[in-house]
């Protein structure tokens, strides 16, 4: 690998998409930022087909209450529109050939951040929220359905867009300079909440193994921007696509935890190939 002179790139390098976009700094990596561009697409493809046929199952599942599948579907839905944004921006931006343009690289990498980071917010806040749907829906019981309407539940959501959406705005400008819910008092299948519950949980493991290496390799940077490592880069690009993979994961654990979506999942692909057969 050839040796780089960081403090001559540092006296030009101002910010983190500065030193991602120095072909100076990348020099003798070409190889590996491929490899995690390909990566990269592989994962937005499977991320793309795996949530599209969780979407289309979960409206086939009668099963689950009205806000709870709404929590469901936004999660999916952030998903994927990282497998559709976030993650082609990523592999097209870690292309060596890019680099050679920084001003591309630049803009690439800022509209990157855009997507990425309100749909990893809103990710994060759904998940918690799904967390809480199924604590309340084992401790309120009968009250639940009362409590829990699918009109507050759109609010939550819209909050949820709204805040992350401000964040990233915070964020960027930092590092630059209705539905009536009828008011049920059936008994809950308690059997199926707890299922969901250990659905719930997989998907929360899932989420904690791919976000918190990223997180953790953030801060060291943080800590050591002003001599940037050349191999925490390529880890913090690699470790970047482990948080990505998680959109490709959920669907899978949806299929294996969740037995009516995991039916619904089964139908919807049958009927597509049919179709695709029968033209």
């Amino acid at each position: 690998m050839a040796i780089t002179n960081y403090s001559t790139i540092n006296e030009h390098k101002k910010t983190l998409t500065d030193f991602l976009c120095s072909s100076e700094l990348t020099q003798g990596i070409n190889v590996e930022l491929r490899w995690a561009a390909a990566l990269n697409i592989f994962l937005s493809i499977t991320a793309f087909i795996g949530n599209a046929i969780f979407l289309v199952a979960l409206n086939k599942v009668s099963s689950l209450h009205a806000p709870s599948k709404l929590l469901f579907r936004t999660l999916a839905t952030t998903d994927l529109c990282v497998g559709i944004f976030s993650q082609p921006l990523t592999a097209v931006a870690l292309l060596p050939e890019v680099k050679q343009h920084i001003h591309v690289c630049r803009y690439v990498s800022t509209v990157r951040f855009l997507t990425a980071y309100p749909l990893c917010m809103v990710s994060l806040l759904t998940s918690t929220a799904i967390n809480l749907d199924r604590l309340f829906a084992l401790s309120l019981r009968l009250k639940y359905r009362r409590f829990v309407t699918l009109k507050r539940t759109y609010v939550v959501v819209t909050v949820f867009c709204v805040v992350s959406v401000v964040f990233t705005a915070m964020s960027f400008v930092s590092n630059t300079v209705t539905t009536w819910q009828p008011q049920q008092t059936a008994p809950l299948n308690t059997e199926l909440y707890i299922k969901t519950v250990h659905t719930v949980l997989w998907v929360q493991l899932a989420l904690a193994v791919c976000y918190t290496p990223y997180f953790i390799t953030t801060v060291i940077i943080s800590r050591r921007f002003s001599q940037p490592s050349v191999w925490l880069l390529v880890v913090w690009r690699y470790v970047g696509t482990l948080l990505y993979f998680n959109s490709s994961l959920n669907p899978i654990l949806y299929y294996w935890k969740m037995r009516t979506v995991k039916k619904a999942m089964k139908e919807t692909v049958q009927r597509v190939c049919c179709s695709c057969g029968c033209t």
